[in-house]
């Protein structure tokens, strides 16, 4: 039975879904062994069939039925992942925890790493980057007593998006690129499309659009291939942010219309909200204000009924923006604040600066020229904390121009 799952995965890792999906429905249709349920399971999660990904994960629990065992936390662990890409939170974190009170009494240090992994996530989209920052320590720490290459790409991807928002792009960056290692000297090809993607959104921070574009377009290359629905919706919204910064905004239209369209199909509701946020900023540089601040309105629905914090802030961010162009200054001060509240909350430094920027911009419209010097100052000093020296000398282009009028 497991040379017949395996060579059901290499076809799928090839392309050949059509081919994988017969070998695993005959597999199951006469196995009795939950490894068989579990891995037609991640086979159907990766081609967007969450129902019936969910449908073989619930299976193979019902054939562990009281006892343990290694695909008992493997299927706590997959099922937390639907949860997750469908908001449930909260749920997702009882199967991760779940998955590793198995995995510790059965002594799987494979589902013990996975766990904490899949915790950190949780506790980053939740805002609590510290947390987050420990269980994706953990989980490398024991994927490298393993040296399971394949978690150790993943922890590292992991940790690179958490520098990316506490420490600044060069720690990130580095962590990237131990990730991409990692998962090219064991051909794990998702993990080499998580580590183009990272690497991709570090490039476009730091300016540099085609290089940007090249590391989203090889990530997309091997979503495609995978068959990937998760992946390909995450680099349709990246590429198309390049391309709204490039002022291609109809190409840019294009890939958040294309990336919406799969996570309406996944019922990916953090996806969602991005999309909307996306669409929204796409409509604003076409002037659009009202369409703008329609999409914006729905994200921030969606981030309050999830309870996701960074959702929030670049929700209030936007709305600010949107108050700001119309000129209703106060109530865009009272957004500002709003998000940049959260951003401290969560230590992401990147946004407090962006918050800076746009409390300066505010200020400087109101004519208020020392409130204007003041929240520049912060921004240009935040943005060099963390390494995006090109954006910082460009804030104290601003600030040098405004203490000149002082």
């Amino acid at each position: 039975m497991r040379q017949k799952l395996d060579a059901a995965e290499r076809m799928a890792d090839e392309g050949r879904l059509t081919d994988a999906e017969i070998i695993f429905a005959r597999t199951i249709s006469s196995a009795s062994d939950p490894e068989a349920f579990v891995r037609f399971g991640h086979f159907l999660m990766r081609v967007g069939r969450l129902t019936q990904a969910e449908e073989m994960y619930h299976k193979a629990l019902t054939l562990t039925g009281a006892g343990e065992n290694r695909w008992s936390a493997t299927g706590y662990n997959s099922l937390g992942h639907i949860y997750k890409m469908r908001g449930s939170l909260e749920r997702a974190e009882d199967m991760y925890l779940q998955a590793l009170k198995i995995a510790e009494r059965v002594d799987d240090h494979q589902e013990i790493s996975s766990a904490y992994a899949n915790l950190g996530y949780v506790y980053e989209t939740q805002g609590h980057l510290g947390k987050a920052e420990q269980m994706y320590r953990r989980a490398l720490d024991i994927a490298k007593g393993l040296d399971n290459r394949q978690e150790m790409s993943r922890a590292y991807t992991s940790l690179g998006n958490v520098y990316q928002t506490r420490q600044g792009l060069d720690q990130a960056e580095q962590m990237y690129q131990l990730a991409l290692d990692m998962a090219k000297q064991v051909n794990y090809r998702q993990g080499m499309s998580h580590a183009y993607t990272g690497l991709g959104i570090a490039s476009l921070l730091r300016g540099d659009l085609d290089q940007a574009e090249q590391m989203h377009r090889l990530a997309l290359e091997i979503d495609e291939q995978l068959g990937d629905q998760e992946g390909m919706s995450r680099t349709y919204n990246n590429l198309g942010n390049v391309y709204r910064t490039r002022k291609d905004l109809d190409q840019a239209e294009q890939m958040f219309h294309q990336a919406l369209a799969i996570h309406e199909q996944l019922d990916h509701r953090m996806g969602i909200s991005s999309d909307y946020t996306n669409l929204g900023t796409l409509y604003g540089s076409r002037g659009d204000l009202k369409q703008a601040e329609q999409m914006f309105r729905r994200a921030l629905q969606i981030d309050e009924r999830l309870g996701h914090l960074q959702g929030l802030s670049v929700g209030y961010t936007n709305l600010g923006n949107v108050y700001q162009a119309r000129d209703m200054l106060e109530l865009a001060e009272q957004m500002y604040h709003q998000s940049l509240k959260i951003d401290e909350q969560l230590g992401d430094l990147r946004s407090m600066a962006v918050d800076y920027q746009n409390l300066g911009a505010m200020y400087k419209q109101q004519g208020k020229v020392a409130k204007a010097i003041e929240s520049y100052r912060r921004a240009r000093d935040t943005l060099n904390q963390i390494g995006a020296t090109a954006e910082a000398k460009q804030i104290g282009e601003s600030l040098a121009e405004l203490q000149g009028t002082a």
